[in-house]
């Protein structure tokens, strides 16, 4: 009786380790699954503010040449968007913002396809003489109040951009995977733990966002205007 006692035992003993180690690589899987989609989101965002940023700085050219009655060539394209980025990501609150921010890029980029089509029919028209230069000017006079709308509403949309990427980037220093950090002392709690941000560190980090996209945006300026400067010479 004594032995079946302790092979019983022995027995649940066992799987409860068996139950604490599935328990433990399910922390674990599921940590890494939210430090993958940061990654994600960050890559995501850096590329939309990038984007966004191009569509504003084109647009006085662009009303330049419709007024002039030139072609416009140099039309946005969509903004780069991905719905499930943020699907694995532990922190709902991030997760509202990601959700806001992929409503207002769809609105967005349907008013550019729909902007690029008017255009093309128009430079369509304007080709085959079918509409004379001043009716030309006219229609796209239409077109570009539609992208100044755009425009617009991305200026407005810039600092909840930045304040997100700024989130993303904090929660990404606290979120490394077990393995990057000694399976963080054996522990899986601190995987699945989204506490409040330190708002010291979102500060920095906002700063540091808005830095370098100063940055960017002046290396968009100059490679736009070489651009320009080079098919003003083709011409």
């Amino acid at each position: 009786m004594r032995e079946l006692g302790i092979a019983f035992a022995s027995a649940s003993l066992a799987f409860v380790f068996f139950l604490l180690g599935q328990a433990f690589l399910s922390a674990f899987a599921r940590g890494r699954q939210h430090y993958n989609a940061l990654v994600r989101v960050e890559r995501l965002l850096n590329m939309q503010l990038d984007e966004m940023q191009i569509v504003i700085w084109q647009l006085p050219k662009q009303k330049a040449e419709a007024e002039a009655g030139r072609l416009l060539l140099d039309m946005p394209r969509p903004i780069t968007t991905d719905p499930w980025a943020p699907a694995d990501l532990l922190d709902i609150g991030l997760v509202n913002r990601l959700f806001g921010g992929v409503m207002f890029l769809r609105r967005a980029n349907n008013d550019i396809e729909n902007l690029r089509e008017v255009n093309e029919q128009l430079r369509g028209r304007y080709m085959d003489k079918s509409l004379s230069p001043e009716g030309y000017k006219q229609n796209m006079r239409v077109v570009v109040s539609g992208l100044e709308a755009v425009a617009q509403g991305f200026v407005s949309c810039r600092s909840e951009a930045q304040e997100t990427l700024a989130r993303v980037r904090v929660r990404l220093s606290q979120s490394r995977p077990l393995a990057f950090r000694v399976i963080n002392a054996l522990t899986s709690r601190l995987m699945i733990s989204v506490g409040d941000l330190d708002a010291e560190a979102l500060a920095s980090e906002l700063g540091k966002v808005k830095e370098e996209e100063v940055d960017v945006g002046a290396r968009s300026r100059e490679r736009i205007g070489r651009e320009g400067g080079h098919r003003g010479r083709e011409g």
